[in-house]
């Protein structure tokens, strides 16, 4: 149903007369797409509240090619913030604030070992596309002098009434080169842990 109603600026005598029916429906029609148009507008002009159209805007600006079908309105509102807020210099306070806002608190555990000039950074990332967004954070902020060790680890949990055991633990091991003078490159190591091969099967009479 319209929200404009111009039928009431029309003179009484246009009451009920079907071609003047159907101008003013038309022109409610008219008028609310115009209202739409107008509040996508204001909308895009802020990334929280900008809808995808407005937020391929941005992406277009900041070189990011997104997945429609794989990255979410929320994922790519954040990913665009934080390239936008990534403005050097950095601190190891930064770089917490910068994980807690595209991880989360308590999804990643730092340990920078000053003597050595080595970073070692364990993540819990599960969701599609945010652990390429961190690895290119962590690349622009981190200094190249310090050598990187990420553990991104994903556990699964699985339980069952009629057997019993341990499920497989997947983690991949990221290395990013530190030299500057090579391209950018993510190499990764796949790491099984323990897994339990034999269960105990119940009867259930």
């Amino acid at each position: 149903m319209s929200n404009t109603n111009l039928a009431k600026y029309y003179p009484i005598i246009y009451k009920d007369v079907l071609e003047t029916d159907h101008l003013v429906s038309t022109e409610n029609e008219l008028f609310d797409e115009l209202d739409s148009l107008t509040l996508e507008v204001e909308q895009n002009q802020f990334i929280l509240t900008a809808n995808a159209r407005g937020l391929t805007i941005y992406e277009n600006m900041l070189n990011i090619i997104a997945n429609p079908q794989s990255d979410t309105i929320q994922f790519r509102r954040e990913r665009i913030i934080n390239r936008l807020s990534a403005i050097a210099p950095f601190t190891i306070r930064e770089l917490r604030n910068k994980l807690d806002q595209l991880l989360g608190k308590d999804n990643y555990i730092i340990d920078l070992v000053h003597q050595e000039y080595k970073l070692n950074i364990t993540t819990y990332i599960g969701v599609y596309g945010k652990l390429d967004e961190m690895l290119r954070t962590l690349f622009v902020m981190i200094p190249v002098n310090l050598e990187k060790h990420i553990l991104n680890l994903l556990i699964e949990d699985k339980q069952s009434l009629l057997y019993r055991g341990q499920a497989l633990d997947l983690s991949v091991e990221y290395t990013l080169s530190a030299d500057i003078n090579i391209a950018y490159n993510a190499q990764a190591n796949a790491k099984a842990g323990s897994v339990v091969d034999a269960g105990t099967v119940y009867d259930i009479e």
